[in-house]
């Protein structure tokens, strides 16, 4: 009964968006906030734009509810892929909140990125870019790992811990409104 729960940010999905967001800024890209879920939904997309996404794509449909996480992962793949016009999709990065807070979910990333065929860096707790390299530290089976990503080894998917700092969004007025129209 999960259309009875109301709808609340996902503080991972948070991280990972102020990741995007950062790494936008340093790479010259663009943010685009991909979420399955019912039109409520609309709302979290919003909230994405109003703190800096350049866009927002909801999927909603009756067919997706109840969707199992393979179900979920092939969805929102398929989303990702969608030729978008005038851009390629050859080069993205998709940075994901590790699971969602209604579940223990923590497979659709790595789903997704098994039917993308693309590599994963999973549980980022830390992050530390530069105009030509994302510095990553994970959590590892044996303690803390180390990961480096740069623009030309996209397309990869990686996922955000709840140890990666969170830092306050502020949205700008413009941004607000951009948002809700």
């Amino acid at each position: 009964r999960r259309n009875r729960l109301r709808l609340v940010p996902n503080p991972l999905d948070d991280r990972a968006l102020h990741l995007a967001l950062t790494v936008r800024s340093s790479w010259d890209a663009r943010v685009t906030v991909v979420s399955m879920g019912p039109r409520a939904a609309e709302e979290l997309c919003r909230r994405a734009l109003a703190f800096g996404a350049d866009q927002a794509i909801l999927v909603s449909d009756t067919a997706c509810a109840g969707a199992d996480t393979i179900a979920t992962a092939r969805t929102l793949a398929a989303a990702v892929t969608r030729p978008k016009e005038g851009a390629g999709t050859s080069r993205f990065l998709i940075i994901a909140g590790v699971q969602s807070p209604d579940g223990d979910t923590a497979q659709v990333p790595i789903q997704v990125a098994s039917f993308l065929s693309i590599p994963v860096v999973p549980y980022v707790r830390s992050a530390e870019i530069t105009k030509d390299r994302l510095m990553l530290e994970t959590i590892a089976q044996t303690g803390i790992a180390s990961a480096q990503l740069s623009p030309a080894d996209m397309p990869a998917l990686l996922t955000c811990t709840d140890q990666l700092p969170a830092l306050p969004f502020h949205c700008p007025p413009e941004s607000v409104s951009r948002a809700v129209n």
